[in-house]
């Protein structure tokens, strides 16, 4: 899932990280189905998207994919293994033409070096993505269908920039891998959409964008505590 910045007292920090890292980037072009690393593979670079989306996931043993993250613009991943020289844990899968910025493992110590604020800034880069595990875990553990669609909604609503008052939402990628990241099956997961539609609770506009019309109704069938 997407994860967002949302402190903005954090902007001028990263600008200035931004900054620091430039002369350490490199910029790269990658298609649509390329993969940056698969499961396994020792960490080799961190990539930081500038335009485009990547999935992140795991191949289960009957064959199938469990995706784990989708990551686009502004998102900054791939640097655990390159802090602790463990393999990667999961594959990196190009969903649509990227461009990116890439910087190796000997560049990332060599910044980390120079200026340790590299350091803390990727430390809150992972501890922003573990709270964001936990909230996954937490909207995964809630059974039933209905209750899963209502709290991805849900965690669409509330991502920084969202503009107050109109609550429309859009799913980052496909409803078929965003079921998947819900571990839903599509079918499920279009039930869900027009049974939330059907009780006046969203609209669904064009595309795979919708209206929240009723918040605490959509909390309330969530059975989240938000």
């Amino acid at each position: 899932m997407y994860l967002y910045n949302d402190e903005k007292k954090d902007v001028p920090f990263l600008c200035k990280i931004d900054r620091v890292l430039s002369p350490y980037f490199v910029r790269m072009y990658f298609k649509t189905g390329h993969f940056l690393w698969h499961e396994g593979e020792i960490g080799r670079m961190m990539v930081s998207i500038k335009k485009g989306k990547v999935k992140i996931f795991r191949a289960l043993s009957d064959g199938r994919q469990a995706s784990i993250y989708i990551f686009g613009p502004g998102e900054t991943f791939g640097f655990l293994p390159l802090i602790d020289g463990s393999p990667y844990p999961a594959s990196a899968e190009i969903l649509e033409d990227t461009y990116a910025l890439v910087m190796t493992r000997d560049k990332l110590h060599e910044a980390m070096k120079r200026n340790p604020g590299v350091a803390v800034f990727l430390l809150g880069h992972l501890a922003k993505r573990l709270r964001g595990a936990f909230d996954q875990i937490e909207r995964l553990s809630v059974r039933g269908v209905l209750p899963r669609v209502a709290a991805a909604l849900i965690s669409l609503s509330v991502r920084p920039g969202q503009q107050e008052g109109l609550k429309i939402v859009t799913l980052p990628v496909s409803s078929r891998e965003y079921a998947a990241l819900m571990c839903l099956t599509p079918e499920s997961f279009s039930r869900g959409i027009t049974r939330l539609a059907n009780m006046g609770v969203i609209h669904r506009l064009k595309g795979n964008t919708f209206q929240i019309l009723d918040p605490a109704g959509l909390q309330k069938e969530s059975r989240l505590e938000i």
